[in-house]
């Protein structure tokens, strides 16, 4: 009689029900880890924006004032000796010009030359001469989104350094000069009066800059020499609240939330949300919607009913 040696180990159908199981597990591990992710990146961008907000406001208390979204100059008389003197004075905005002494060639901020300033050593210049650098903690953590660098990266750009923009309607006149009569006050907005032409809490101060181009998030925009609020100046059709511009330009609608986008914005009564992209997107609802946050209007019936 012959004894057989009994063999232990897995039978194939054992082994192809254990690796089904594996993978299952290693799927759905990743899925949450992704979701994780995707989630990090989505609060450290609303952190990042509720604390430059909050950089703005000390700013303003210290000064009386807001910052200003984009750099100026200003020329203008004055008595020397007994003459009068064009005397030249440049003020640096949230985020400043690139260079250094006056604009002699009369190119003003980044955008004006069609360079952009979000990335590279340009934005380096470009943060670290504007007025928040001190007040954001001098961190270049706290200018960028995980989500834009990504976009950015995918278009050529490796080393961004910028992904906000500010509400134009502090201030964005790089040109003008203004003369002696209308020097005083001239589109300063004061901190207590911030909320005059609407509430503190509905006027947007900061937003995600866009990573996508119009509505479509199928195109990248972040690669580009110059686009939406590479100045770092959020530039709307305002004039019915105190300014007016012939750009018009939209917020960044960068973070996937499921099957819908969402941007993260920040207003001038310190606190940071989260806006859904408008259901059917067009280029004229995001318009009209940056239209009417910068003015800091109440967002109208038909956007909302859009944005559930």
């Amino acid at each position: 009689m012959l004894l057989r040696k009994k063999t232990n180990g897995f039978t194939l159908v054992e082994l192809l029900v254990v690796i089904s199981i594996l993978a299952i597990l290693a799927a759905a591990l990743t899925a949450q880890v992704t979701k994780a992710r995707i989630m990090g990146q989505a609060l450290r961008c609303k952190a990042n924006l509720y604390n430059l907000a909050k950089a703005a406001l000390n700013y303003g208390v210290d000064h009386e004032c807001m910052p200003w979204a984009g750099s100026y100059e200003r020329v203008w008389p004055e008595i020397v000796t007994g003459k009068f003197v064009p005397i030249y004075h440049e003020y640096p905005g949230w985020v400043a010009w690139t260079g250094s002494g006056k604009w002699t060639s009369r190119d003003m901020q980044c955008g004006q030359m069609k360079r952009a300033c979000y990335f590279g050593e340009t934005a380096y210049q470009s943060i670290t001469n504007g007025t928040l650098w001190s007040y954001a903690g001098k961190d270049l953590a706290a200018y960028t989104c995980d989500v834009h660098k990504s976009v950015a990266k995918r278009a050529g750009r490796s080393k961004v350094m910028r992904s906000y923009v500010m509400n134009g309607y502090f201030g964005f006149d790089h040109k003008s000069n203004p003369s002696p009569a209308n020097m005083p006050d001239w589109h300063e907005i004061r901190l207590d009066s911030v909320s005059a032409r609407g509430s503190a809490a509905s006027l947007l101060l900061f937003a995600e800059m866009p990573a996508y181009k119009g509505a479509s998030h199928a195109e990248d925009v972040a690669g580009d020499e110059h686009g939406p609020g590479s100045d770092g100046v959020l530039e709307t059709d305002t004039s019915s609240c105190g300014y007016g511009t012939t750009q018009t330009e939209i917020l960044g609608f960068n973070h996937q939330v499921a099957k819908r986008y969402v941007a993260h914005v920040a207003y001038a009564d310190g606190h940071a949300d989260v806006l859904i992209e408008p259901k059917g997107i067009a280029d004229t609802d995001l318009k009209e919607l940056a239209r009417q946050l910068c003015c800091g209007d109440e967002v109208s019936q038909d956007l909302r009913e859009k944005m559930r």
